[in-house]
């Protein structure tokens, strides 16, 4: 399964300041967005630091509700103050790590999406590839915020979320295109030695006076098999229907 962590302020709506459940817009581009990702197979997790609960400003269950009706898939949500020291916080990884645990994500293939420089370090550390939108905070974390982080390891910096999210798409679908072009060309390598070793069977028969019959039509199955991972070869050549609309989305 692979998911993308998205940041509340200034990424999906809002400002560069916490807005509460009750004052917060979202983009206009916004749910386009979080549709596009989840009709790609993504699941979306909102995590968000949230000092205001801790500060009795406002309930966890506020935000919970509000990000369910936004359609995400699960929340995570700091509700500490900086001056807590805690883990979830972020840059902190544990929002992301307890995701993972939860539903045996491989880190390695989700993304973090947000606006700030703690929302691209935690997920730099917790191993995630990360994408910066320019709404919200953005500029400050390649500007006043940038000695906070290492900016040179951003996997992309997008105009806005929806930018991000159609990015993610293209670098899933271009990765799929390369593990299936990989895994024709073993499959051919494998078929190209499976009728080396037929012809040589042949021969040794040949030369041994021995029947062929089973020899020839090993050969043959495995001539028919060369063929068809050929032909799954060229058919991952050409750009899938999906491949196709995720460049033009």
């Amino acid at each position: 399964m692979k998911a993308v962590f998205i940041d509340r302020d200034g990424t999906i709506g809002g400002g560069n300041d916490v807005t509460l459940p009750k004052d917060f817009q979202r983009f206009p581009f916004t749910q386009q967005a979080l549709e596009l990702l989840k009709n790609h197979g993504f699941m979306l997790i909102a995590f968000t630091n949230q000092p205001d609960i801790s500060r009795g400003k406002c309930r966890m269950e506020d935000f919970e509700q509000e990000l369910a009706t936004f359609g995400f898939d699960d929340t995570c949500i700091c509700p500490h103050q900086q001056e807590e020291n805690c883990r979830c916080r972020k840059p902190g990884t544990l929002m992301i790590t307890e995701m993972a645990k939860k539903y045996k994500l491989n880190l390695s293939e989700c993304f973090v999406i947000g606006d700030r420089w703690s929302d691209m370090l935690a997920g730099m550390r917790a191993g995630t590839k990360t994408v910066l939108v320019l709404t919200g905070a953005g500029r400050d974390a390649l500007g006043v915020d940038r000695d906070k982080w290492d900016s040179g390891r951003v996997s992309y910096i997008a105009d806005d979320l929806l930018a991000a999210c159609k990015w993610i798409i293209r670098t899933r679908v271009e990765n799929d295109m390369k593990r299936y072009s990989k895994a024709s060309l073993i499959g051919i390598i494998i078929s190209l030695l499976a009728v080396l070793i037929s012809v040589v069977n042949i021969i040794y028969c040949a030369i041994n006076g021995e029947p062929m019959n089973s020899a020839i039509t090993i050969l043959c199955s495995t001539i028919a098999i060369l063929c068809s991972n050929i032909a799954i070869a060229e058919s991952n050549k050409k750009k899938p229907k999906e491949l196709a609309r995720s460049k033009n989305i």
